[in-house]
């Protein structure tokens, strides 16, 4: 009220320069005002960014599954399960009911009296999976001294049609002479030890020949192993036979 009186009592020029200087400072301060609020609508209506898991971390989750369901169908003795999981070469070379009956057998014959399996890490890179896991075997209650056993592996796996599955991989030339060389060589026992070691209850000694050289690709040591033997076994055959007469 007491603007409005000093405004009435100036000249109009005066009130007209007043008004004009009001009317601006008016649209200044909405052209600032206005945006402001807009803009600050806008930024409350924008929606919030979708967390999404990265790929990586969906199929290091979907490993530890597939490894789990592995460990836990042996834990249960769940071999059909088990069947359906190892990889495909033992389905193509062995029926479920050889698996089985085999699994059951070597059950019966070791003397264990529990295994844990713990798993160290977990790493995949793009389609490639590595399971870091330790198996701690206990033979008797006391699970100390001899009584207890631990195998650290590195154990493969690949992210085949959107599911993990165990690689089928090939044996190497090297690994496959070796064992070739080895089972022909060796005596009846020793290849029908051969044969229950890494037939998985199949009779055909090809397909056991073949999983004991991909095991042999995988541990070095045991692979120069038996190529010491083998060459040795060779030199042995090699040497002339002399027939001594007895003394006269």
């Amino acid at each position: 009220m007491q603007i409005k009186r000093i405004l009435e009592k100036r000249k109009n020029i005066i009130l007209g320069v007043s008004l004009l200087i009001t009317g601006v400072a008016i649209g200044v301060c909405a052209a600032v005002i206005v945006p402001l609020v807009v803009n600050s609508v806008r930024i409350k209506l924008q929606p919030q960014p979708i967390k999404v898991m990265d790929e990586t971390e969906i199929k290091k989750q979907a490993l530890a599954k597939f490894y789990n369901e592995i460990i836990t169908a042996q834990d249960k003795q769940d071999w059909a399960t088990l069947y359906k999981l190892v990889r495909q070469s033992v389905r193509d070379n062995v029926t479920e009911a050889q698996f089985t009956a085999h699994y059951s057998e070597q059950v019966g014959k070791d003397k264990i009296v529990s295994r844990e399996t713990r798993v160290n890490s977990i790493e995949v890179t793009g389609n490639s999976g590595i399971v870091n896991r330790t198996i701690i075997t206990c033979l008797a209650k006391d699970c100390t001294g001899k009584n207890r056993t631990e195998e650290n592996a590195r154990k493969p796996y690949e992210f085949v049609n959107g599911k993990w599955q165990i690689p089928d991989p090939e044996p190497s030339e090297r690994a496959l002479k070796a064992a070739n060389y080895g089972y022909q060589n060796s005596s009846k026992s020793d290849q029908n030890d051969l044969l229950n070691d890494f037939g998985y209850g199949s009779d055909s000694s090809t397909y056991a020949v073949r999983n004991w050289a991909v095991y042999l690709d995988e541990h070095l040591e045991e692979l120069i192993r038996v190529e010491t033997i083998v060459e040795q076994d060779k030199l042995d055959r090699s040497r002339p036979i002399y027939n001594q007469q007895p003394a006269q």
